[in-house]
């Protein structure tokens, strides 16, 4: 099985941000599941996530990859932001207590709910997907729903689902992404690993 290990360092060699994953095989095509990304907090905001992400999709591209997958907490906004809004990315599958029960403080005692975004490797797929997520942030329709501030608003949820059934546009899940994952039906693809060291800019 074939991967991906970058890495972004400052001036001294400190490393201040990686991304790695493994390469497979799904139907007949190639994917890549990214493991983890992650940057040190004094360096966010920076970009470095962005740049490491389109080096992996990259990578990828070289050995005839079509799509990367990762996972992210639906509870968290800001990584919601910018796997969708950023990357570009869509959500494929809503996957209950994906991990189970486990003891990381990243998990907070409260599940482990994941949602499983799918992220085309190909420009064009990606430009396609920023597109219509920008669309859909100035959609006037969109902007006029009321946030859901209590689950005990009935009446805003009855408006809100109304204007989700009128946009007919819902969630799909992606048949077979997660089950042929956890029955162990990828075959492994030998696609090489890639390693890459880049600097952030003006380190």
């Amino acid at each position: 099985v074939g991967g991906v290990a970058a890495g972004a360092f400052d001036a001294d060699g400190k490393l201040l941000g990686f991304v790695y994953g493994l390469t497979g095989v799904e139907d007949g095509r190639i994917v890549h599941w990214s493991d983890m990304l992650a940057v040190r907090p004094e360096a966010r905001n920076l970009g470095l996530g962005r740049r490491l992400k389109d080096f992996q999709r990259h990578a990828v591209q070289q050995v005839g990859g079509v799509v990367i997958y990762w996972t992210y907490d639906p509870l968290v906004a800001r990584n919601a932001h910018l796997n969708i809004n950023v990357f570009g990315a869509h959500i494929a599958e809503y996957v209950e207590d994906m991990y189970g029960e486990t003891e990381s403080p990243l998990h907070r005692g409260i599940g482990t709910d994941r949602f499983i975004v799918a992220w085309p490797v190909a420009d064009e797929e990606v430009e396609k997907g920023l597109t219509a997520t920008h669309a859909a942030g100035v959609n006037r329709t969109l902007l006029q729903s009321p946030i859901l501030n209590s689950a005990n608003d009935t009446r805003r949820a009855a408006v809100v689902k109304q204007t989700l059934d009128r946009s007919k546009a819902p969630v799909k899940p992606s048949p077979g992404v997660m089950s042929s994952r956890r029955r162990g039906r990828h075959q492994g693809a030998a696609c090489g690993s890639h390693r890459a060291v880049f600097r952030p800019r003006g380190g």
